[in-house]
Formats: structure tokens, C-alpha cells, sequence
């Protein structure tokens, strides 16, 4: 072999490793002590002036040592959470959501209920709760307007002149002539940019093309030959309706269907009457190592009448070809690396190149 790398999946036996975790020690860094228990809230329910709370906080146990993680900001030694929210009053007011803006385009207003609450469990009437200030119940509010629409001017209707002629089935067709316009601007615009219109009526099936395909050759040798490898052609046209009418190329290129051979290798045997086409492509093999693959090829000319070629042999079966293949390291382990960098501390990782080779133990392309 030379030295290619081939893909993965030749290789049967498991992939060595090419990266691994890894640790370099670091220097003392700042040791914090866990959150303490969250104190009791500052009051039983919020007064109107200042909302509740309850903090926790964290003490440092260890300073850093030179080069190691500083200790948090003292803003972050200490939380403090909101608690008790509810009114210190009996009585409260519950908002609920804001409705939607009424307005379709500009300004407009904004709604939504008010309810007096007693312990926030019972709606009672609004006069319970009038030493309290009432939220508003409305507010003003702003609908975005969108840009209004501006359509280009209308294309030429298309032409019927060079359209088909004909259908696909043996029905009327009727075709049409269309038109477009673009947005050049505005939102949420909706009028149609396509318009339509009959502009002709067409009957009568379309041909069917094919490539059609005449009688092979003799096979032919090079000059002063008679047997050994040669060739033999044909001619190939594009037929309308399975007729022996030519017409033009073009139409079964159109088809996409893919061009027979006009040409193709032949053999005649030296020592028989036996003219054969050339071997075919060998079969897939199912079963690399253990499977069989096979190949055929075929009596042409005479031959296929000629007595002596009645057991001449025109299938070849031969084993599967078996390849191995294994990976294997092929460098040692890289400096560990901390966020891409030598020479940092903490969790990185470390990298090896591994190739794959075949039985012959030369590096194969993995791909």
C-alpha cells in the first residue's frame, strides 16, 4: 500500500481513543463557605412604603495565594429575596390584565377590571376598599398603523404563440396567458400579484420519444485480425410513437432518458467459432470475505447456432474480496490544553493522531 488513509468504517476492529480528559493542578484559590439559611423576612406583610425581605449570605474561608481565582465581589456574598408581598390592610385591590388595545390603527384605549379584596380571597364591592387608592382601569395606548401597499405596474400578458401544442392524455387542454406585479412596499398586503387568463384551446396526445435502436455489427478487428478483442456498433435515433421515423435529437434528449450505447467491446475466440460480448460488471458483494460475486457475457453473431459454442462458458463466479483494516496511534499525547492554550490551569484536554492501516500494516486514506 502507500501510505492512504481511508474511512473509518474499513477498519473493523474498535477506533483507539483521540482525546481524553486532563488536569493541571492550580495554585490556591479564594475558598468561599456555603450559603447560610435565609434570615427571617424584615416584616409580616408590606406596609405601602417598603416591601420585605430576607437575605443569606456567604463568608470567605481562605484567601487566594498569588496566581490563584480572586474572591467573588462583595455584592456577591450577600442575596436578598423579596418576601410577606401581601397588603398589611384587610381590604386590597386585585388588578387583572390589561385588554387588548381597541384601537385597529393609532391611539386608543386600554381596559381591564379592578376588584376590591378582602384577605385576597373574597370580592366584596368597590365602597369596602375606598380609603385605598384605586388602580387605574383604563389607560391610553398605541397601535402601530402598517405601511400602506405599493404594487409595481402590471407585466405584458405572456404569449400563447410559443406554448404546446398538444397534451399528455387524449382531453382538452385549455392554456392561458398570465400576468405580474411585485410589492415595492408596505405590510400585510393582500391583493392578488398573478392574474390568468384563456388565451387557446389544444387537443391531441403528444408523441412518445424514444430512443430507438438498430442491429449490431459484425465484430470488427484492427487490420491483419481475425479473433482476439474487437468492436461492434449500432445505430441509435429518437423515434415519435415507436415508429422507424428519425426526427430530431432534441426531443428524447428532453426526456432525460438515459442514451443506449452505440458501441461496445466484443471478443472472437482464436480457437472456437465463438464471437461473445465483453465480460459485465462484476456483482455487488453482499458479503465481503464470505460472499461470491458473479459476471456474465453473451454469444453474438452465429455463434449462439454454432454447435461448438453450445458449452462455451458465459458466467464467471469468483470470491468476494476480503480487505482488513485497524486503527492504531501514530503520535504520542499532546501538552494538556486549557481553553486552547499550553501552560493554563485547570480541566483540558490532551489530542493524539491515530491512522488506519491495512493487513499489510501500511497506513491506508481512511476516506
Amino acid at each position: 500500500m502507500n501510505q492512504e488513509t481511508v474511512a473509518d468504517y474499513h477498519c473493523t476492529k474498535l477506533k483507539p481513543i483521540s482525546q481524553e480528559s486532563c488536569l493541571i493542578a492550580c495554585p490556591n484559590d479564594c475558598v468561599v463557605s456555603a450559603w447560610s439559611d435565609w434570615t427571617a423576612c424584615s416584616s409580616q406583610c408590606f406596609d405601602g412604603k417598603q416591601t420585605p425581605y430576607k437575605t443569606r449570605n456567604r463568608t470567605v474561608i481562605a484567601p487566594p495565594s498569588p496566581g490563584g481565582h480572586q474572591c467573588p465581589h462583595p455584592s456577591e456574598m450577600t442575596q436578598t429575596e423579596f418576601c410577606n408581598t401581601h397588603d398589611c390592610h384587610k381590604f386590597s385591590w386585585l388588578t387583572l390584565p390589561w385588554q387588548p388595545c381597541n384601537s385597529t390603527c393609532g391611539k386608543g384605549i386600554q381596559v381591564r377590571e379592578v376588584w376590591c379584596m378582602e384577605d385576597n380571597e373574597m370580592k366584596l364591592p368597590d365602597g369596602r376598599c375606598q380609603l385605598l387608592p384605586k388602580p387605574p382601569e383604563w389607560r391610553p395606548c398605541t397601535k402601530h398603523c402598517p405601511e400602506p401597499c405599493v404594487y409595481s405596474e402590471w407585466t405584458e400578458w405572456s404569449s400563447c404563440q410559443n406554448s404546446k401544442t398538444c397534451t399528455k392524455t387524449d382531453e382538452t387542454e385549455i392554456l392561458y396567458t398570465t400576468r405580474m406585479r411585485e410589492i415595492l412596499s408596505g405590510e400585510n398586503c393582500a391583493e392578488h400579484l398573478f392574474e390568468s387568463s384563456p388565451c387557446k384551446e389544444i387537443s391531441g396526445k403528444c408523441p412518445e420519444y424514444n430512443w430507438a435502436l438498430g442491429s449490431w455489427s459484425q465484430c470488427q478487428m484492427g487490420p491483419d485480425r481475425t479473433c482476439g478483442s474487437g468492436l461492434r456498433a449500432r445505430d441509435i435515433w429518437c423515434s415519435a410513437d415507436g415508429s422507424s421515423t428519425h426526427v430530431e435529437i432534441k426531443y428524447c434528449i428532453k426526456t432525460q432518458a438515459k442514451v443506449p450505447p452505440s458501441i461496445e467491446r466484443c471478443h472472437v475466440d482464436c480457437s472456437k467459432p465463438c464471437t461473445v460480448t465483453d465480460w459485465s460488471h462484476w456483482s455487488p458483494c453482499n458479503q465481503p470475505c464470505s460472499g461470491v460475486r458473479s459476471r456474465t457475457r453473451q454469444l453474438i453473431d452465429q455463434s449462439s447456432a454454432h454447435l461448438a459454442c453450445r458449452d462455451y462458458a458465459l458466467l464467471e463466479v469468483a470470491q468476494c474480496p476480503c480487505s482488513s483494516y485497524y486503527s492504531k496511534p501514530v503520535s504520542k499525547w499532546s501538552e494538556c490544553l486549557t481553553n486552547g492554550t499550553v501552560g493554563l490551569c485547570g480541566i483540558g484536554t490532551r489530542y493524539r493522531s491515530v491512522g488506519c492501516f491495512d493487513e499489510n500494516n501500511e497506513m491506508v486514506d481512511p476516506g
